[in-house]
């Protein structure tokens, strides 16, 4: 299957282009909890009409996707983490990484990876957050363990949330919105909360 699978982007005549948001939903839905972010994106893209978010659904993050991310004000990436507790939600922010971007010329890139390809190819980066999701189980698999489908739950409202509350803050004058108040953890976790550095 292709990296991005789909994306619920349908310009017509008269748009005015993407919209400011892209959100970015990864893993493989055929290893148990790693597909909450495959399943968390295609859940997005029926959530959220398109004029408030373009929704990518890919197996990994590619430096194919830098265009899409340099175009946009806000991205939120959506990944299962082996580092964080089974079933924890943490949001962070990503920042540009020039390490991280020598890793993103190979097959499959980072977060942060991303972003310095976006500001090195493009000349902009956008303001991004991880979600991430603690795994329980990434044995081979189509269904999410327990603790992770009730977390989607809880993502699957939290998203809609942060994306209107962005759209409302744009609406009324603010250039850069901030998602400050959403953020769970100020630095990220250690180890492999995979794509996030």
């Amino acid at each position: 299957m292709n990296s991005v699978a789909t994306d619920n982007s349908r310009p017509g005549p008269g748009d005015e282009g993407p919209p400011e948001v892209l959100i970015i939903g990864y893993g493989n839905p055929l290893r148990g909890d790693d597909g909450l972010g495959w399943v968390a994106a295609e859940a997005l893209q029926r959530l959220l009409p398109a004029s408030l978010a373009q929704v990518f659904v890919a197996h990994q993050l590619t430096p194919e996707m830098s265009e899409p991310i340099s175009r946009c004000r806000l991205v939120l990436f959506i990944d299962a983490s082996v580092e964080l507790p089974a079933g924890q939600l943490d949001c962070q922010f990503i920042a540009a990484s020039v390490c991280a971007q020598v890793q993103t010329l190979g097959h499959h890139a980072s977060c942060a990876g991303l972003l310095a390809l976006a500001l090195h190819l493009y000349g902009r980066v956008p303001q991004a957050m991880l979600l991430a999701v603690g795994g329980e189980s990434f044995d081979l698999g189509e269904e999410l363990s327990g603790r992770v489908r009730s977390t989607l739950d809880r993502l699957l409202d939290l998203v809609p949330t942060m994306v209107r509350h962005w759209h409302d803050l744009r609406q009324s004058g603010t250039e850069e919105p901030s998602l400050a108040s959403f953020v769970t953890k100020k630095h990220p976790p250690r180890g492999n909360t995979k794509g996030a550095a």
